[in-house]
């Protein structure tokens, strides 16, 4: 029996699980722990996403002194996992360790700020001028942000003159545990970055080469499941020594906590954005048969929806990834919040206002009376950057209660016109969708209106509570944790 801490770095919290682990199915969540990080972007440029490295690095250090001492003390190995596309760079090793409080602390004149998957720097036209990736690419992907760095910045002192690495938050994250000037990365995140081979499981050399990408802030890639090294002084009650895995990405780990390497399961993780993931078996892609299915983002493939990404071993997932998820319902009650505001001067906290759309859906009409239609893609989708959201058919007696439910409505109907229930069935033999994710399982309508859709369509459906990226991050690499030991 094993005892596993998960950690995920998401976009605006971070999670952490104790994990118990009895063997390769059977597992409990011992303890688990969220801290919101209170993000303040630093950027003032439109479009800039940058949020300071320390807010992120305190938060995880926080989150995880939270949790039961005793039980910390127990742990076997570390898994990281953490949010996608977006990267932060560094200059040898960019952190300084407290020995009398046992934490990490940034140094902010060594790093920049994590850039992240919602940065909105590189438009189409960016997009379009840079070299065929064989992988997807789309703004807020680090390979894009790099190239636009290098376009943008400071002619006089080049990237690879100012940082050393390049990597996502998570990967940074175990850098600085294991207090390593060596940077590992797993497929999974380096597919996320652009310009990954994954037929060759490497980047894509010869064209970054030939554009002068500056090859040496890369990170070396290492399979799933690998260890990345152990904790080099004591933290947050885990004694140094202990094993540390290489970060794996937050889709994925949240898909195998739902369904492991099961067939006939997909997984809808709603947290800030929507994923909608399968397995793909068949060793020539069940997906290249999709009418979405794009293997990069250039050319042809450039309004398809779907993608096909490494998961584990030899296997990959067809995940439908939207840009508009618990995000456009944050922007709703933040507008709420402006308007209140605005004519009463009363600044009213967001979890009221939340509280009443969550806790009061059923005041308002039936839903058979919902004629109106909300398309949700406020932030636009990497297949179609500049689509908005709009709002149609709309009657008198619009309530906020229902101008919520639209949106909700929205949201999932937005994740099916990607990846439609019907090509769940037909292509991948799928009969039941589990949901995971923080805004799905707070939001009771939005998991009522997935059931309906999906019911009429003869799919099961079902709310999986210890789903959680961090869990699955756990689950991953178990096997491989077990053959370290034995060996």
């Amino acid at each position: 029996m094993h005892v596993a801490l998960g950690i995920d770095v998401g976009t605006t919290s971070c999670k952490a699980s104790v994990v118990q682990l009895t063997d390769e199915k059977r597992f409990h969540v011992l303890e688990s722990r969220s801290q919101t990080y209170d993000v303040v972007t630093v950027s003032n440029v439109p479009g800039h996403c940058e949020v300071p490295i320390d807010l992120v690095i305190e938060s995880v250090q926080k989150c995880v002194n939270s949790l039961s001492t005793e039980l910390v003390s127990r742990v076997n190995y570390i898994s990281v996992c953490g949010q996608m596309h977006g990267c932060v760079l560094w200059k040898r090793k960019g952190w300084l360790y407290d020995q009398s409080r046992h934490v990490y602390k940034v140094k902010n004149e060594n790093i920049s700020h994590l850039i992240t998957w919602e940065d909105q720097r590189c438009d189409k036209l960016f997009i379009d001028s840079l070299p065929t990736s064989p992988s997807p690419l789309a703004t807020g992907y680090a390979c894009a942000t790099v190239f636009w760095l290098m376009k943008n910045g400071d002619a006089s002192s080049p990237l690879d003159h100012r940082y050393d690495h390049l990597a996502s938050i998570a990967d940074f994250l175990v850098a600085m545990l294991c207090d390593s000037d060596h940077v590992r990365i797993s497929p999974q995140q380096a597919n996320g970055f652009g310009y990954f081979d994954v037929d060759h499981n490497d980047w894509a050399r010869e064209t970054l080469k030939l554009n002068e990408f500056p090859m040496s802030l890369l990170p070396e890639i290492y399979p799933t499941g690998c260890l990345a090294g152990s904790l080099h002084h004591d933290w947050a009650g885990i004694g140094k020594n202990t094993p540390i895995f290489v970060a794996l990405g937050d889709l994925q780990s949240s898909t195998y906590a739902c369904f492991q390497d099961s067939c006939g399961i997909a997984a809808l993780n709603i947290g800030t954005s929507i994923q909608l993931a399968v397995c793909d078996t068949s060793p020539q892609s069940s997906a290249k048969n999709l009418n979405g299915f794009a293997s990069s983002t250039h050319g042809d493939n450039a309004n398809h929806t779907c993608q096909r990404v490494p998961y584990i071993g030899s296997q990959h997932l067809v995940v439908a990834a939207s840009l508009n998820g618990g995000n456009v319902l944050r922007h709703f009650v933040s507008g709420i919040q402006t308007i209140i505001e605005h004519f009463t001067a009363i600044k009213i906290d967001s979890n009221k206002i939340w509280s009443k759309l969550l806790n009061h859906l059923d005041d308002s009409d039936g839903d058979s009376e919902l004629n109106a239609q909300f398309v949700a893609t406020l932030f636009g989708e990497r297949h179609c950057p500049n689509s908005r959201a709009s709002l149609s058919n709309i009657s008198a007696d619009l309530s906020v209660q229902k101008l919520f439910k639209l949106i909700c409505q929205g949201l999932i109907d937005n994740i099916f016109t990607m990846l439609s229930i019907e090509e769940l069935k037909s292509t991948f033999k799928v009969s039941e969708i589990r949901g995971t994710g923080q805004s799905l399982a707070r939001n009771p309508y939005l998991f009522q209106y997935l059931k309906e859709q999906a019911h009429q369509k003869g799919l099961k459906v079902s709310i999986e509570p210890q789903c959680d990226a961090q869990v699955g991050a756990v689950l991953m690499v178990y096997k491989s944790f077990l053959n370290n030991v034995a060996s």
